[in-house]
């Protein structure tokens, strides 16, 4: 026979189930307006990043103490989200990215990265595809992180010959 106490666990992780998964629900929502908003071109595409990964951030966090609670698991602590998906902290080599990015990617590849990260290529300077100028600006904005990682989103495993690294 389950104790009082083990009752009263139960109930309160219940309610905290349900809670968790209304707001999974709302933010789920969130993501489909905004994208609903976007394709009719009510918001621009950095406040739709921006929201965007916001609402994923929000969305990450509240699956994950969902299966913590369901597996019986400790929350974590906060962490970037490249390390809550197994990459681990990403430490970013410029120069080899550099030198990756001009190997591995056309000019129309870097125009769709930057257009991703809501960087305008016609104010990178430099003629071509303005790679190191890419790399350098994202350097200068504390973005390299988010550059490899969209480079990792995009075109999984392409970055693997050392222009990023996992610890």
């Amino acid at each position: 026979m389950a104790s009082p106490k083990d009752s009263r666990t139960d109930e309160i992780m219940q309610a905290t189930l349900a809670e968790l998964n209304n707001q999974l629900k709302v933010v789920d929502e969130l993501l489909r307006d905004l994208e609903s908003k976007f394709e009719r071109g009510l918001i621009d595409i950095g406040r739709y990043t921006l929201l965007q990964k916001d609402y994923l951030g929000q969305r990450f966090d509240i699956v994950g103490r969902i299966e913590a609670i369901t597996t019986n698991a400790p929350t974590e602590p906060h962490k970037p989200v490249s390390e809550k998906i197994g990459w681990g902290k990403i430490t970013v080599d410029p120069v080899n990215l550099r030198q990756s990015l001009s190997e591995k990617f056309d000019l129309e590849e870097i125009k769709d990265l930057c257009f991703d990260l809501n960087i305008d290529f016609d104010d990178l300077r430099g003629e071509g595809k303005k790679v190191r100028e890419l790399v350098a600006y994202c350097q200068r904005h504390d973005r390299l992180e988010e550059l490899t990682t969209r480079i990792a989103t995009l075109w999984p495993g392409v970055l693997q010959s050392g222009a990023d690294r996992r610890e």
